[in-house]
């Protein structure tokens, strides 16, 4: 339930960055803030003006965080709350009888959110202009105090006091332990990036000797004069095998490598989505069975509907690679690949899966899966063959097309691959 709220309210912070999360939670805080108060105000019975006054907050910041929210115009929001607060403040300052309200706090989260959110110029420029504002309502304070009301009884003072005390304190805590939560995921995923590009090096040398070896090693027997013919061919087959799984690296990393420079490029073609999943069950169906593994996909539309532009060979290494990969990590069970169609805000997408009964993924290898040189195996890094770029490359191509990819694992229970593509058919771009 919380992690639903927190997605349905905020967005995630991997998706929008740390800094606009936080704008996104302080817009919803100010907004409770506004709501609290005003409940607070009328309990307490004071002035229609000062619960109305609370009651603005709610009115004008709701808005802007659904403004924010919808439109991600982080900068503009982050300005907006400055403005409207420092204006809000004022007015508060007068109804909500001055310095001996809980208003005068507020001045100082304004102040760190200022710190926080802004840079250079812009963040010294803010604070002068707040001091300025504070010392005026001071100044207006002590010469006019015919302006400012009186709490109707010392109860109500220290009550709103109080209660002002303990929602800012609340809100501070709540504030600290995500920004803590955050770094310390952060880091997390530091150290294991770390250990994984540790791993990934003691893999690419056992990855690039291990061909290498097969190739000189049978070459070298080849030369032997009293060779027989069955021999030889096994030979060959074996230095064949070696020249590929080489040259499998080789293309990977050349891969990875135009896509990191920007060069690599889509060419949209007319591609059906069933003929290329029933080709890679074809292609792989004798390798998966000979591991007693059940193989089986599935596809949910006629042949005609399943005609789409896209980029047919990025299409095909998407699949390949994740085939290839539960095949990889899979000894035995099933493995099961396919699509259907979704609505996702209004648009139709193929929604591809490949799901398998294999080793799993644990927590922590999810966050960085899809990084290059990243293996679900890292403990073991020299059990499995691969440089640990397959996925990297699938997640590119896929971000490439228009489309998003995420697993769903756990370790010991099998992963299922989740990919989306544009469902655009020949006849919408006709």
């Amino acid at each position: 339930m919380k992690i639903r709220v927190s997605q349905y309210f905020f967005r995630s912070p991997d998706e929008i960055g740390f800094d606009n999360y936080l704008v996104l939670v302080l817009l919803l805080l100010i907004v409770v803030i506004g709501f609290l108060a005003t409940i607070t105000n009328y309990a307490l019975q004071l002035s229609w003006y000062t619960t109305l006054s609370t009651a603005i907050s709610t009115a004008v910041f709701l808005p802007i965080y659904f403004y924010t929210r919808i439109r991600r115009r982080y900068i503009v929001s982050k300005y907006a709350i400055v403005i409207f607060s420092l204006l809000i403040l004022n007015i508060q300052w007068f109804i909500n009888y001055g310095s001996t309200g809980p208003v005068l706090y507020l001045f100082i989260v304004l102040e760190s959110f200022i710190i926080v959110f802004f840079k250079n110029y812009v963040k010294l420029a803010a604070t002068i202009i707040l001091l300025v504002n504070i010392t005026v309502l001071f100044a207006i304070e002590y010469y006019q105090p015919g302006m400012f009301g009186k709490y109707p009884t010392d109860f109500a003072r220290l009550s709103d006091l109080y209660i002002g005390m303990i929602v800012y304190f609340l809100i501070s805590v709540y504030l600290i332990n995500v920004a803590v939560k955050f770094y310390v995921n952060e880091q997390k995923k530091a150290q294991l990036a770390d250990k994984l590009k540790s791993a990934f090096l003691a893999n690419m040398s056992h990855e690039i000797r291990t061909p290498m070896n097969g190739i000189l090693g049978f070459a070298e027997l080849l030369k032997e004069p009293n060779l027989n013919g069955d021999l030889q061919q096994k030979y060959i087959a074996i230095i064949e095998k070696s020249g590929t799984r080489m040259l499998n690296i080789i293309n990977d990393i050349m891969d990875i490598s135009k896509i990191e420079s920007g060069v690599m490029k889509i060419s949209l073609t007319e591609s059906s989505i069933n003929e290329q999943v029933e080709f890679i069950y074809n292609f792989f169906k004798p390798e998966v069975e000979a591991k007693g593994i059940r193989f089986s996909f599935k596809t949910t539309v006629p042949f005609k509907e399943s005609i789409i532009t896209t980029d047919r060979e990025k299409v095909y290494a998407i699949l390949t690679n994740l085939v290839k990969n539960a095949i990889k990590y899979t000894d035995r069970g099933d493995i099961e690949f396919g699509y259907e169609i979704v609505q996702r805000k209004k648009t139709q997408l193929l929604q591809f899966y490949v799901k398998d009964t294999g080793i799993g993924i644990s927590r922590e290898s999810q966050a960085v899966i899809f990084e290059r040189f990243v293996q679900a195996d890292i403990a073991d890094k020299m059990a499995r063959q691969g440089a640990g770029l397959g996925l990297s490359i699938t997640k590119a191509y896929v971000e490439m097309l228009g489309g998003t990819i995420w697993v769903d694992s756990e370790e010991g229970n099998g992963s299922v691959f989740y990919f989306t593509l544009p469902y655009d058919t020949c006849q919408q771009v006709k």
